[in-house]
C-alpha cells in the first residue's frame, strides 16, 4: 500500500456470518472482518468461510491482547492478507517480533493508534500502515473524531493512514485530500439489499438517527459508540457500571480494562436476534439515505470513488474558502473566516482589532454580561475598529421576552453581525430588520432542516469538535449531512445563504476538508466559510492583546 492510493473496505457488521455483502463488493473496495468480538467458534469459523471463498483483499481486525487467535490467524491466513491490530497501546509485549512473523508470513501489518505518540511507536516498529477511529463510528471508538485525528497524525508521518469514522463520500474525499490513503465503511452500508441484517432489524434501525447514537466509556477511557433501540435496562447498567468504575481509586489503565470487560458480552452480541444494543455509528444516515435511492453496494462504492475525484478537480479550479470570495465580501473582510465568540475571552476590542488586521470577521462575546456592559464593549468596539466590520455573539435558550434586555443592548450597539447560540428564527429576523447580519448555530440536521424551512440566511453548521454549547454530530458527518440537504432541496437566489463550517478546524488541513466539504454547493446561492474559535486561543497576539495571561495560554 502506497501513499498515492486510496483503498476503501467494506466491513461485516459484527458477529454476522454471511458473507455475501463483501463478495458483491470486490474489485471496488477489500473485505474486512472484525474479529474483536464474538464467540471464538464464530471468529474461526467465518475467517475459515473467507479464506475458502477465497476473497481478495482480505483483511481482518484483530485484538493483539488475545494471542490464542492470533497464531489461529497466522497459520490459516493467505499471504497478501491484512492483519489490524488493536489495542496496541495496551498490549505489554514487543511489537516487533509480532510484525516480524506478518511480515516472514506475507501479511501486511497495521496498527489502530489514537494519538501522535502512538502513531510514532507504530511507524517506528515497522507497521505498514495506521488505522484511525473517529468518535463517529461503531463499537470501540477514540475519544477524538475523525476530524481531529486527521489534523493532528496526517502531517509528517511517512507512512498509509486509514480512517474508519462513519464518513460519507465527501467526507472520504476530504480525508484523502488531507492526507489519508484509505477508509473504512460499516455503518453506511447496514441497511443496503445486500446487507445480511434482517429485513426486521433494518426497519427498526430507519427509525433512528446519527443524534441517537451514544457513547458510553469516554469518563474511563474506554469509549464505545451504539444505538439502543429497546429498553433502556442494559443502557443504564452500562451507565452505572462506568460511573462506578470511574470512582474506583484504581490505575487508569485497569479502569479502562474494566469497562471493556463490562463491554464484551454487549459487543459479543453483534446484530443477533434479541440484541437492542447494536454497534451502529453516526454513518445510519447515510445508510438510510443509501437505502432511500435503493442503491446496490456496488453503486454506493462508485459513489464514493466518483466523489474522490470530483471533489479534487473542483476544488483545484474553484476553491471555496479564497480571499475575497462571495462571503469575504458580504463581511468586508479578506477571508471568509469567522472568529467565533467565545464567552470571557473575545470579549475585547484589542483582540478584535487583532483578528479584524489579520483578515477575518471577529466576534465580541457578550454571553453573560450585562446590558451595560455590552453597550460599553460593543462602543467601544466600533471606536477601535473605525469603519471595520465585526459582530457580538449572546446566547437565546430561553425564549425571546427573557433576554429582551441583553438582546435591545446588542441592538443599540449595532454591531454588523450576531451570532445566537441557542436561537430561533424570529429572533433571527428581528437582527436582519435591524440591518444586523444573524447565525443560527446548526448542530444537527434536524435545526438545520427547521431553518431552511423558516428562510433563515446565515447558518452555521457546528460539529460536536466544537467549544461551548454543541451538539452530538461529528464535523465530518454533520457537514456533509447539511451539504447533502441543502443541494436536495435547492436555494433561492434572491435569498442566498451564508453557510460556516464550523467545529474542531485546527490548521490548514481541517480548512481543507471543510473546503472540500463545501465544493459541491452552488457558489452563486451559497456563500461557504469558516468559524474558528479555539484555534486562536493558542496565537501569540491573544497574549499579548491581554485577553488571555501568558501562564493559561502555556497550559493550553
Amino acid at each position: 500500500m502506497s501513499q498515492k492510493e486510496f483503498i476503501f473496505w467494506v466491513t461485516l457488521p459484527y458477529v454476522v456470518n454471511d458473507l455475501y455483502m463483501l463478495k458483491e463488493a470486490a474489485g471496488l473496495a477489500e473485505p474486512l472482518i472484525d474479529l474483536r468480538y464474538g464467540p471464538d467458534h464464530y471468529k474461526t469459523s467465518i475467517i475459515e468461510k473467507a479464506v475458502e471463498e477465497n476473497l481478495p483483499g482480505l483483511t481482518v481486525y484483530y485484538d493483539c491482547r488475545k494471542t490464542a487467535l492470533y497464531d489461529f490467524l497466522i497459520r490459516i491466513l493467505p499471504g497478501g492478507s491484512r492483519l489490524i491490530l488493536s489495542s496496541a497501546a495496551l498490549y505489554r509485549g514487543d511489537l516487533k517480533p509480532v510484525l516480524t512473523e506478518l511480515w516472514k508470513n506475507d501479511i501486511v501489518s497495521g496498527i489502530e493508534v489514537e494519538n501522535r505518540r502512538e502513531a510514532e511507536l507504530a511507524a517506528t516498529a515497522g507497521a505498514d500502515f495506521l488505522v484511525i477511529t473517529g468518535n463517529e463510528a461503531c463499537g470501540p471508538v477514540s475519544i477524538k473524531t475523525g476530524l481531529i485525528l486527521v489534523q493532528e497524525l496526517a502531517q509528517g508521518l511517512d507512512i498509509p493512514l486509514i480512517i474508519r469514522g462513519s464518513l460519507g463520500p465527501l467526507g472520504a474525499a476530504a480525508s484523502m485530500a488531507a492526507g489519508c490513503s484509505g477508509c473504512i465503511l460499516d455503518s453506511q452500508l447496514l441497511l443496503l439489499n445486500e446487507s445480511p441484517l434482517r429485513e426486521k432489524l433494518k426497519k427498526i434501525l430507519r427509525d433512528f438517527s446519527a443524534s441517537d447514537t451514544m457513547v458510553l466509556g469516554a469518563l474511563v477511557n474506554a469509549p464505545f459508540r451504539f444505538l439502543c433501540t429497546g429498553p433502556q435496562d442494559d443502557y443504564q447498567y452500562l451507565k452505572e457500571r462506568e460511573l462506578e468504575i470511574y470512582f474506583q481509586d484504581s490505575p487508569s489503565e485497569e479502569k479502562t480494562a474494566m469497562f471493556q470487560e463490562a463491554m464484551e458480552p454487549v459487543m459479543a452480541g453483534g446484530f443477533s436476534d434479541g440484541i437492542t444494543i447494536l454497534p451502529v455509528g453516526q454513518g445510519v444516515d447515510f445508510a438510510k439515505q443509501f437505502a432511500r435511492e435503493e442503491l446496490r453496494i456496488r453503486e454506493v462504492l462508485e459513489a464514493y470513488c466518483a466523489e474522490l475525484s470530483n471533489s479534487l478537480t473542483k476544488i483545484k479550479t474553484d476553491f471555496p474558502i479564497m480571499p475575497g470570495s462571495m462571503l469575504a465580501r458580504h463581511h468586508r473582510v479578506k477571508y471568509p473566516i469567522v472568529q467565533g465568540p467565545m464567552a470571557f475571552i473575545s470579549h475585547s476590542p484589542k483582540m478584535a482589532l487583532t483578528v479584524s488586521k489579520g483578515g477575518a470577521l471577529p466576534f465580541i462575546a457578550a454571553a453573560g454580561l450585562s446590558p451595560d456592559e455590552i453597550r460599553r464593549i460593543l462602543a467601544e468596539t466600533r471606536s477601535t475598529l473605525g469603519e471595520k466590520t465585526f459582530g457580538a455573539g449572546i446566547i437565546a435558550f430561553s425564549a425571546l421576552q427573557e433576554n429582551t434586555q441583553q438582546i435591545e443592548a446588542v441592538k443599540e450597539g449595532n454591531p454588523d453581525f450576531v451570532i445566537i447560540a441557542g436561537g430561533n428564527a424570529e429572533l433571527a429576523r428581528y437582527f436582519e430588520k435591524a440591518g444586523i447580519g444573524s447565525y443560527l448555530h446548526a448542530p444537527s440536521l434536524a435545526h438545520l432542516k427547521s431553518f431552511l424551512d423558516k428562510d433563515v440566511t446565515g447558518i452555521i453548521l457546528e460539529g460536536h469538535e466544537a467549544g461551548g454549547h454543541v451538539g452530538s454530530i461529528g464535523s465530518l458527518v454533520l457537514w456533509e449531512l447539511g451539504v447533502r440537504e441543502i443541494r436536495a432541496r435547492g436555494i433561492d437566489s434572491t435569498k442566498p445563504l451564508r453557510l460556516l463550517f464550523a467545529g474542531g478546524i485546527a490548521n490548514a488541513r481541517g480548512a481543507l476538508m471543510a473546503a472540500i466539504m463545501a465544493s459541491p454547493l452552488p457558489g452563486k446561492e451559497v456563500a461557504a466559510g469558516l468559524q474558528l474559535g479555539t484555534a486562536y486561543l493558542l496565537n501569540d497576539e491573544i497574549t499579548e492583546s491581554g485577553v488571555l495571561s501568558e501562564k493559561y495560554s502555556r497550559m493550553l
